[in-house]
């Protein structure tokens, strides 16, 4: 058994056992449970200290943070769940489903992390566009545009076939490529973006490799709170900008993808492997296709 980095075990919350079950796999459902829960609780926490007030109890911020910021992360758990219907059903709009809850789930979570009630402000992201509805007094909406992803989106409507059709029943940016295959991928997730093989388009894995990456998609979604986290640190940036400081009601600095990122290649170092690891592991299990795992 390798031994794991301090830094996979805070982020992954020493969950991560391995030999547990009968099916020989590293990892197993209390893992993940352990995982969404456990990271939800990890950001509420942090992120709720880092932006309590002066005058709050950071033993009661803390806990609060921690609480709340654990039962967004079980509603995440359950989003991912709901996900598994697109492959057994083979149906794409399940998706929409699955994607209204996992919003609800990271919009709890954030709210732990800026010290918020968890009912304060909820959002929606839709390709680069972040949709916030405030609900703590009278009723707001707010468009914000988040640079990380317009970046990543163009690139990706530069190199591959945007797929209308796709994006509508999932809610995702859904792209086609048609060499995708050549570096062994059916497909693979970008920040909140898919590509798939064009190959596959009418193939009886087509529900599965989506679904698997729309997994992928959560993931990157589950370290979206750091952004609440460092949200003073960005504040007290933009206020040295009149333009930034003009234009930050309409930003939302999308950060999670190289934490994400970062995560995911300390997760592959830590298990040897870019297949067999928690991540994959998560997105094979989602999708119902765990004869591939590995």
């Amino acid at each position: 058994m390798k031994t794991k980095t301090l830094f996979c075990k805070f982020i992954l919350i020493s969950s991560i056992v391995y030999g547990q079950n009968n099916d020989d796999f590293r990892y197993n459902q209390t893992d993940i449970v352990l995982y969404n829960v456990g990271i939800g609780a990890i950001f509420g926490g942090i992120g709720a200290l880092v932006n309590k007030k002066e005058t709050d109890e950071w033993h009661k911020v803390l806990l609060k943070g921690i609480g709340q910021g654990a039962l967004g992360g079980y509603v995440v758990y359950e989003s991912k769940n709901l996900l598994r219907q697109i492959n057994k059903q083979q149906d794409l709009t399940y998706a929409l489903y699955a994607k209204s809850v996992n919003s609800v789930g990271v919009s709890i979570i954030e709210n732990a992390s800026l010290n918020r009630d968890f009912w304060e402000v909820w959002h929606i992201n839709f390709g680069f566009n972040r949709f916030e509805f405030y609900t703590k007094e009278n009723f707001k909406f707010q468009y914000k545009f988040m640079p990380v992803s317009f970046l990543v989106n163009s690139y990706l409507f530069t190199q591959y076939d945007f797929r209308l059709r796709e994006t509508l029943q999932t809610g995702e940016f859904v792209f086609k490529g048609n060499t995708i295959s050549e570096f062994g991928y059916n497909g693979f997730a970008l920040g909140n973006s898919i590509v798939y093989d064009q190959s596959f388009q009418n193939n009886s894995r087509f529900y599965t490799i989506i679904n698997h990456e729309l997994v992928h998609i959560y993931q990157h979604n589950d370290f979206n709170p750091i952004n609440a986290i460092l949200f003073k640190p960005i504040s007290d940036l933009r206020n040295k900008s009149k333009f930034l400081n003009k234009m930050s009601p309409f930003i939302h600095y999308d950060l999670n993808l190289f934490l994400n990122s970062g995560v995911r290649y300390f997760e592959e170092i830590n298990s040897g492997s870019q297949v067999d690891n928690f991540f994959e592991f998560e997105a094979y299990y989602f999708s119902d296709d765990l004869g591939r795992f590995r």
